[in-house]
């Protein structure tokens, strides 16, 4: 069992006064607790809405009409833009990284070394620098790319109208409008 935080014979009993007050305090962490909550919810049912009229609604309008840009009736400009998604999926993670070294890509994949040591084994990591391959089990040279890097990647790619196997590296793009200039 854990001890007191505090020593009962240090305080006298709290007065009606204070008592009131910390019974106030507490409903007034709850009224704004509460109201936390309640505009958290807003502000996540506001973003659904703008992410489901910025990528859907507005871009299949203005596809329909046949227009990239529009300034609407109240000055607002209005641009529909390609966004480029991409992320490797780990189940094709190798395949997609000798895809890269295969056509000259490989300067983008970043090796990732990890080794995983419980609590005891301080000293061990510590003289991981001097025998890394010889003395450890557990081990594991990773190669990886970034996911801004391959986004980036994948974007350049897509733009220059280059051909790559879209599914290999998760990339998807999707038409989303912009207002403003």
């Amino acid at each position: 069992m854990s001890e007191p935080l505090f020593d009962e014979d240090d305080f006298d009993e709290p007065t009606k006064d204070l008592l009131k007050q910390i019974s106030e305090k507490a409903n007034e962490l709850d009224d704004a607790q509460r109201c936390a909550d309640e505009l958290a919810a807003e502000l996540k049912a506001a973003n659904a809405e703008v992410l489901r009229i910025s990528s859907e609604e507005l871009p299949d309008l203005m596809e329909e009409a046949g227009m990239k840009h529009i300034m609407t009736a109240n000055g607002v400009p209005v641009t529909i833009e390609e966004v480029v998604k991409a992320k490797m999926p780990e189940t094709r993670r190798e395949e997609a990284l000798r895809w890269l070294e295969d056509n000259h890509e490989g300067g983008m994949i970043d090796s990732v070394l990890s080794v995983t040591f419980n609590r005891s084994q301080t000293e061990q990591a510590a003289a991981l620098a001097e025998g890394l391959r010889e003395d450890y089990d557990g081990v594991e040279v990773k190669g990886s790319v970034h996911h801004s890097r391959l986004r980036a990647w994948a974007k350049r790619k897509v733009e220059a109208g280059e051909e790559f196997p879209h599914e290999l590296f998760g990339v998807f793009i999707v038409k989303r409008a912009k207002l403003g200039s």
